[in-house]
């Protein structure tokens, strides 16, 4: 399965499954591209792979009542929750689009486009960026996050490890094979540096950051096995695996667990990058 496809399918209807888990565990991370954009009341903001609206949400705070947020996913099912939830907010300067932001054009430019973990999906990276920034004024700004390597996200590969002990000749999905669109395609700064050049953003800047998060807002490993089990790398690479194997998986991601649990939660280490670039 493709990296777009699974957003589509599985993996969009699980997010929407724990919204709350999951955004809880992204909302520190994402927190330093926002605030890098240096939003101002009244600005116009993309939101590329807005999942199910919190993030657009939070943009829509800091633009006020006389700016303007539109979010663009590909996944259905998180844009039917992201509708949802804006409506439930009562926000009526948002605007929820399902499409992919690669090949959508927009009547209006943006003062800025903002992602948290949306753009390393793109078949053509430079192609999407440069799109991107076509949408943008001439003025305008980028700032998203994206990961490091997977071996450097321990909530990500600890459990992944855990799985592939179970199956050791299962093969890796395609999304998480090196140099292949995914979640840590953009883990290399150079690779970053090249794609938004390429695509003619300027005044590019990289900044590595170290977090400890909370996974999936678990308490206890439990939580964090039900969690891993539905989300994230491992989930992906047990999707489609014998589901006798299941008990062995959950024992498997207990046991790998174990040594980040602690009295406020399950505690894992994340790095990612957060990019910034202007329009010219």
């Amino acid at each position: 399965m493709q990296a777009q496809d699974a957003w589509r399918e599985s993996s969009g209807q699980a997010w929407v499954k724990l919204q709350a888990q999951t955004d809880a565990q992204l909302e520190p991370l994402g927190r330093p591209a926002l605030e890098r954009l240096q939003l101002q009341a009244g600005e116009r903001v993309l939101d590329v792979g807005c999942g199910a609206g919190q993030s657009c949400i939070e943009l829509a705070v800091r633009v006020g009542a006389t700016g303007a947020v539109v979010g663009v996913d590909i996944s259905e099912p998180m844009v039917t929750a992201a509708r949802g939830r804006v409506a439930q907010a009562g926000l009526g300067n948002v605007e929820i689009i399902l499409g992919d932001a690669a090949r959508q054009t927009f009547e209006v430019p943006f003062d800025a486009i903002y992602s948290r973990f949306g753009v390393m999906f793109f078949p053509d990276a430079v192609a999407a960026f440069r799109e991107m920034r076509e949408s943008l004024r001439p003025s305008g700004r980028l700032a998203f996050v994206c990961w490091q390597e997977l071996e450097r996200n321990d909530w990500a590969h600890v459990p992944l490890m855990a799985a592939r002990s179970v199956s050791p000749d299962h093969p890796m999905p395609a999304l998480l094979q090196p140099g292949q669109p995914g979640p840590f395609y953009f883990s290399a700064p150079a690779f970053v540096q090249q794609v938004l050049g390429a695509a003619g953003f300027k005044r590019v800047n990289i900044e590595p950051r170290e977090t400890m998060i909370q996974l999936g807002a678990a308490r206890d490993i439990a939580e964090a096995v039900e969690y891993s089990m539905q989300i994230g790398p491992s989930a992906r690479f047990m999707a489609d695996t014998d589901p006798s194997l299941k008990p062995a998986f959950e024992r498997a991601l207990s046991e790998a667990l174990r040594p980040f649990a602690s009295s406020t939660g399950v505690w894992m280490a994340a790095r990612s990058l957060v990019v910034t670039a202007s329009s010219s």
